[in-house]
């Protein structure tokens, strides 16, 4: 039985992997090592750890944490992560680490298993962005053995990166893979999820013009906390201030946020699920900033600055279309089969 190390550190990519994790865990051919680390673990992000832990109890906690709301503690939390991964990794060797993405969690848990020679996995790499997450993905892509790209074009851009062609195989988006069964229902919110952006600062005020566009529609509104990432914490502590005003869920577990993005007339921020998971929705999106600029994407992305009345626009222009049913550029909703075929024949 081989072994296959993946590290987990945020609701969301978590929510992302699950199905694949699940499988690798219940293969006879397979021993699924399992680390938490991150968000996961703070209270203020709805302390996630516990929906990992009901569905994989053997889960390894790495006590690495953001302490503070700046790019200070998002370096150290890397330096952390690195050493606490090298120490477990170094105990347990696995024959394969899979990372996927572009977080800093990702970043350490690939870098560590380069030094201690353990091959590499990397989902979701080729992909563009505008953020620090470019050179987080491309440094992970650069540090895999083997690439498993959601798109084409993602797959094309690491062959431009150097990387054999032979090393790559397109296997879609996993985030597609729960969406495909998800029944049918009213569309009568609209939902917000957005994130810092490390390149326009700001957060705070930039959560708080979106909030305002939003609350001129008479409509329920749900938003989400965004991630840890350096401003996340002032722009929690805006979305709190609308606490009377809106339906605030500081982490809801994958199949919840998906339902929830099935009853919204439109998804509005800058989430990367509003061009993965939303055009399989047939979900209306408002994308603000350049967060996701670089992005394949469908027809469902009406893009907004961060201003107030360029948003109402969008949001206007959103309910107007009312639903998208185009071709989602990420997959078919099939990337676990995929994924487990290739562990089981390399």
């Amino acid at each position: 039985m081989k072994k296959i190390a993946y590290l987990t550190g945020t609701r969301a990519e978590f929510g992302l992997m699950q199905i694949i994790l699940t499988k690798i865990d219940k293969d006879q051919d397979w021993q699924l090592i399992l680390l938490a680390t991150g968000m996961h673990l703070l209270s203020e992000f709805g302390k996630t750890i516990n929906e990992v832990k009901s569905v994989f109890p053997q889960v390894k906690l790495i006590n690495a944490t953001y302490k503070e709301d700046t790019r200070l503690s998002m370096a150290e939390f890397l330096g952390q992560c690195t050493t606490k991964t090298s120490q477990i990794l170094g105990k347990l060797k696995p024959d394969l680490v899979l990372v996927l993405g572009d977080r800093a969690e990702q970043l350490a848990m690939a870098q560590t298993a380069a030094y201690l020679a353990i091959p590499v996995i990397h989902l979701h790499g080729g992909e563009t962005t505008t953020t620090i997450d470019d050179k987080t993905r491309n440094a992970i892509s650069m540090l895999a053995d083997w690439h498993l790209p959601a798109t084409k074009t993602a797959a094309e851009k690491l062959i431009k990166m150097g990387i054999d062609t032979k090393k790559i195989q397109i296997v879609g988006a996993p985030g597609l893979d729960q969406v495909k069964n998800l029944p049918k229902k009213p569309k009568d919110c609209l939902v917000i999820l957005q994130h810092p952006d490390a390149n326009e600062g700001d957060a705070p005020n930039q959560i708080r013009k979106t909030l305002e566009a939003a609350l001129t529609f008479n409509l329920p509104i749900k938003v989400i906390y965004p991630n840890a990432d350096a401003g996340g914490r002032s722009m929690i502590k805006v979305i709190n201030q609308y606490r009377s005003r809106v339906k605030i869920y500081p982490s809801l577990k994958r199949q919840d946020f998906l339902q929830l993005l099935s009853r919204a007339k439109a998804l509005i921020g800058n989430s990367s699920a509003g061009l993965i998971e939303a055009p399989s929705l047939g979900l209306m999106v408002v994308n603000i900033g350049p967060r996701q600029s670089g992005r394949e994407r469908a027809g469902n992305i009406i893009d907004a600055d961060y201003d107030k009345d360029k948003i109402i626009q969008a949001i206007k222009l959103a309910l107007l279309r009312k639903t998208f049913s185009g071709h989602n550029p990420y997959g078919d909703g099939r990337t676990s089969k995929r994924v487990l075929k290739f562990l089981n024949q390399i």
